[in-house]
Formats: C-alpha cells, structure tokens, sequence
C-alpha cells in the first residue's frame, strides 16, 4: 500500500500548536453526547479537525488499528500517555493523532475523551517539545 503522506514542515506545526493552550485547560468543555448518543463538539475541536484534515496531518493510507492494538498504553484513554509520547517523534504523534480520529467513526464520542482526558493537550505538548 503506497503512503501519500504529506511532509509538514515547521509552519505546518506552528499552526497546530496555536490550539496548545485550548487543549491543555483541564476545564474546558470539548464537547458532548447528545441524548441520542451523538456526539457535538465544541467550536474549537471542530476547527482543530478541519485544520488536521486541511493541512494534511493525519496519515493515509494507514492501518490505525494494527498499529493502536501494538501500542498498549495509548489503548486505554484514561491512562496518561506522556511518558510513552517522550519516545515518540513526529511521525508517531500524526499516526496517533490518526488513530484517535479515525476511531471516533467507530466509537461515537472517543475524540472528545481523547480531547476532554488531556490526550490531544499531550500530543500538542510533545510537538512543542521536538521543536524546541
């Protein structure tokens, strides 16, 4: 399977890290279930979606699946993750940050955990860190 994956460069990053401080507020609401299960996210986790699908960060094609169930400690999203992203470089925080989008198709709500349980503060927090 041929990868398409667009190389960002540090412009690209500066963008993402404008949601850094958005992210990382523990108070913040991302978002919710509706009654029916449905979820309705904040107008700051859609434009943080549309800005990963407009700038090319999510990864394509790629077995998210396959390579979430290899990575033990990323599964459960309430376990912290920072320790395990200290290993991680670009390329593993953009499959990550694929794996928790993608998923959301398959489990109504999980970008809004992933969002609410700090897990996209952390991989904003680690992108920050690799560019010094």
């Amino acid at each position: 399977m041929e990868n398409n994956t667009k190389s960002l460069g540090q412009a690209d990053l500066l963008r993402l890290l404008e949601y850094r401080v958005y992210f990382n507020n523990p108070n913040h609401e991302f978002g919710r279930l509706d009654e029916r299960g449905y979820a309705v996210e904040a107008t700051g986790v859609q434009s943080f979606r549309e800005l990963l699908y407009e700038m090319e960060f999510l990864i394509s094609p790629f077995d998210w699946r396959t390579w979430l169930n290899g990575q033990e400690k990323l599964r459960d999203l309430d376990q912290p993750i920072e320790k395990v992203l200290q290993t991680f470089d670009i390329e593993d925080l953009r499959k990550l940050m694929t794996a928790y989008i993608r998923g959301d198709r398959y489990v109504e709500g999980a970008f809004l955990k992933a969002c609410s349980t700090g897990k996209i503060g952390a991989i904003l927090n680690r992108i920050a860190e690799l560019l010094g």
